[in-house]
Protein backbone atom coordinates (compact mmCIF):
# COMPACT_ATOMS: atom_id res chain seq x y z
CA UNK A 1 0.00 0.00 0.00
CA UNK A 2 1.17 3.33 -1.12
CA UNK A 3 2.38 6.12 1.63
CA UNK A 4 -0.02 8.62 0.75
CA UNK A 5 -2.80 6.04 1.07
CA UNK A 6 -1.91 4.57 4.61
CA UNK A 7 -1.84 8.19 5.21
CA UNK A 8 -5.35 8.48 3.88
CA UNK A 9 -7.18 5.99 6.08
CA UNK A 10 -4.80 6.84 9.50
CA UNK A 11 -6.79 10.13 8.76
CA UNK A 12 -9.91 9.27 8.54
CA UNK A 13 -9.73 7.05 11.02
CA UNK A 14 -8.71 9.85 13.69
CA UNK A 15 -11.30 12.01 11.91
CA UNK A 16 -13.42 9.30 13.22
CA UNK A 17 -12.10 8.72 16.73
CA UNK A 18 -12.56 12.72 17.51
CA UNK A 19 -16.23 12.41 16.89
CA UNK A 20 -16.28 9.31 18.56
CA UNK A 21 -14.84 11.65 21.72
CA UNK A 22 -18.04 13.61 21.10
CA UNK A 23 -20.50 11.21 21.05
CA UNK A 24 -19.02 10.42 24.90
CA UNK A 25 -19.55 14.08 25.71
CA UNK A 26 -23.18 13.98 24.06
CA UNK A 27 -23.99 10.77 26.73
CA UNK A 28 -22.00 12.28 29.76
CA UNK A 29 -23.97 15.67 29.14
CA UNK A 30 -27.43 13.56 28.87
CA UNK A 31 -28.10 14.58 24.56
CA UNK A 32 -28.62 10.83 24.10
CA UNK A 33 -30.60 11.95 20.44
CA UNK A 34 -27.83 13.90 19.42
CA UNK A 35 -24.96 11.13 20.62
CA UNK A 36 -27.33 8.91 18.04
CA UNK A 37 -27.11 11.14 15.46
CA UNK A 38 -22.93 11.13 16.10
CA UNK A 39 -23.19 7.80 16.31
CA UNK A 40 -25.35 6.95 12.89
CA UNK A 41 -22.65 8.98 11.25
CA UNK A 42 -20.01 7.53 12.25
CA UNK A 43 -21.47 4.01 11.25
CA UNK A 44 -21.60 5.22 7.76
CA UNK A 45 -17.94 6.91 7.61
CA UNK A 46 -16.66 3.58 9.22
CA UNK A 47 -18.15 1.78 6.40
CA UNK A 48 -17.05 3.73 3.59
CA UNK A 49 -13.71 3.55 4.99
CA UNK A 50 -14.29 -0.40 5.22
CA UNK A 51 -15.14 0.13 1.54
CA UNK A 52 -12.01 2.18 0.68
CA UNK A 53 -9.43 -0.18 2.43
CA UNK A 54 -11.51 -3.09 0.28
CA UNK A 55 -10.45 -1.38 -3.02
CA UNK A 56 -7.18 -0.42 -1.96
CA UNK A 57 -6.79 -4.29 -0.97
CA UNK A 58 -8.20 -5.87 -4.20
CA UNK A 59 -6.28 -2.92 -5.96
CA UNK A 60 -3.26 -4.11 -4.37
CA UNK A 61 -4.05 -7.73 -4.80
CA UNK A 62 -4.02 -7.61 -8.74
CA UNK A 63 -1.10 -6.03 -8.96
CA UNK A 64 0.79 -8.98 -7.33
Amino acid sequence: MKKDELRDLHHEIKKINRMLNLVKKRLNEGRYRDAEDHMRGETVMLGNLANKLHDLIEQQDSNV
